[in-house]
């Protein structure tokens, strides 16, 4: 299930190959597999939209990119109420389902022979004001070959359990903070700033008056159980400014796909995040590790 609809098919195997690298019995879902028809509500009645065709899903597949080697970890192999995996005695008749680490669906990344201990995505700085298209570049690996050495990049320790890091915004603290290429925006809330008009094409989305140039604070983060109150999220290092620029959508072409300045409140459900979204990958290249399996965390660099 995603934001903005839902997709579902059956778990296959298959083996992958990509820029040179090759990952066997990669576990893959097969959208749209008409053998399996029928959705269970439970999917799609919290995923909106079906999303099972390559038109409505927007591409061929997905080749995701995150912290973990599983897409859905312990959670899901301890607990079928996560409704991520079924069981199907026949193909109208699934039922939510525990998945164990080995068979989840996993990133290909961390099952190549070597450069699979994460990913660097390196993406072309854009006009301030929007560009029709962007281009960028995906490295296997980080410090494995001559052309992915971490270098001076900034390392942000993440928390283990939820690869979140700590973001500081107007000096309130959104432990559950994440980069996402997904993300078409920054996503974080500010009330001061204006919304778009429900007629605008934006609606959902900030826009400012005028351009706001802001600025945060990231840290690395890790977790620790302090009773009566559970797991609290306790800093890493010391807290590194990032600036960044939120302007008014309706003020870009009509033609343009990149824009470096869209931003958006969050969601209730992610009162405690920042979403850094794809405007904060342009002009950058980040490094976002894959956590190995003795448990050390993940982390992200830039």
């Amino acid at each position: 299930m995603f934001a903005d609809g839902y997709s579902w098919g059956p778990i296959k195997t298959a083996n992958l190959q990509i820029g040179g690298e090759t990952a066997n019995g990669v576990a893959i879902q097969v959208i749209g597999d008409p053998n399996y028809s029928t959705v269970p509500s439970l999917c799609s009645s919290t995923g909106g939209i079906s999303e099972n065709t390559v038109p409505t899903f927007g591409s061929n597949g997905v080749l995701g990119v995150g912290t973990f080697a599983q897409d859905c970890g312990a959670a899901c192999a301890t607990n079928a109420d996560t409704n991520v995996y079924y069981s199907c005695a026949t193909s109208t008749t699934c039922t939510p389902t525990t998945m164990s680490l080995a068979n989840q669906v996993q990133n290909p990344v961390s099952l190549f022979a070597t450069d699979n201990n994460g990913v660097i995505v390196s993406m072309a700085a854009i006009p301030s004001n929007g560009a029709t298209t962007s281009s960028g570049t995906l490295t296997f690996g980080i410090g494995t070959q001559s052309n992915n050495a971490l270098g001076s990049a900034h390392v942000y320790t993440l928390n283990g359990d939820t690869g979140n890091f700590m973001t500081i915004y107007n000096n309130v603290s959104y432990p559950d903070s994440f980069l996402d290429t997904g993300s078409n925006s920054l996503d974080f809330s500010d009330s001061s700033i204006s919304a778009c008009s429900y007629s605008s094409n934006f609606y959902g989305f900030y826009c400012p008056t005028s351009t706001l140039n802001l600025t945060a604070q990231n840290v690395g983060e890790s977790t620790t159980f302090e009773p009566p109150y559970g797991p609290v999220a306790t800093e890493i290092g010391t807290p590194v400014t990032v600036s960044f620029t939120i302007g008014n959508p309706n003020n870009i072409s009509a033609s343009d796909s990149a824009y470096g300045q869209l931003g958006g409140p969050t969601g209730s459900s992610l009162s405690t995040s920042f979403d850094w979204g794809l405007p904060f990958f342009f002009g950058r290249s980040v490094y976002i590790s894959i956590q190995p399996a003795n448990g050390t965390a993940p982390y992200y660099a830039y």
